[in-house]
């Protein structure tokens, strides 16, 4: 049975097919098999561009473009057509570009991170109100318990 997967030659990164152990030598990276730790890597050398596959059950069945370390492009379920677009718009983007990808992902990871921090504060606002609540049903009930007290003493 023929195996997929993406190969670099002179012009690109392009598809190619396999058969058995007989990987091309410009292998770059194929279809990961289920549930292997981690994933493939492959380093576009033009760009520093670091490709993660990753098929499994936890993390499901995704590739991710980083640059310093930081994600900028992730496809879920993705097609090894698309594969090669991506790695060959990425191997030819110029450092600012990747850094541009990279500082929009950033500040795309901060907004979801405020947008968190907001709710987080609501349901504190929220939650606080309930606490106080509380707290005066507690006192009610001490000065409740103290006035069945008396009565009780009075008898």
């Amino acid at each position: 049975m023929k195996k997929k997967c993406v190969i670099k030659t002179k012009t690109g990164f392009e598809v190619s097919y396999y058969e058995g152990q007989d990987i091309p030598i410009d292998f770059a990276i194929e279809h990961p098999p289920f549930n292997s730790r981690g994933g493939l890597y492959y380093q576009i050398a033009e760009t520093d561009v670091a490709v993660q596959w990753t098929y499994g059950s936890y993390q499901g069945n995704k590739i991710c473009f980083s640059f310093d370390g930081v994600r900028f492009k992730t496809i879920n379920s993705p097609q090894i057509n698309s594969i090669c677009d991506y790695m060959n718009k990425f191997a030819y983007c110029t450092k600012e570009e990747l850094e541009k990808l990279k500082i929009q992902a950033q500040s795309t990871a901060k907004s979801n991170l405020e947008s968190e921090l907001e709710e987080l504060e609501e349901k504190k606002k929220v939650l606080q109100v309930e606490i106080n609540k509380l707290i005066k049903i507690q006192s009610k009930k001490k000065e409740l318990d103290n006035l069945l007290d008396q009565i009780s003493l009075m008898r």
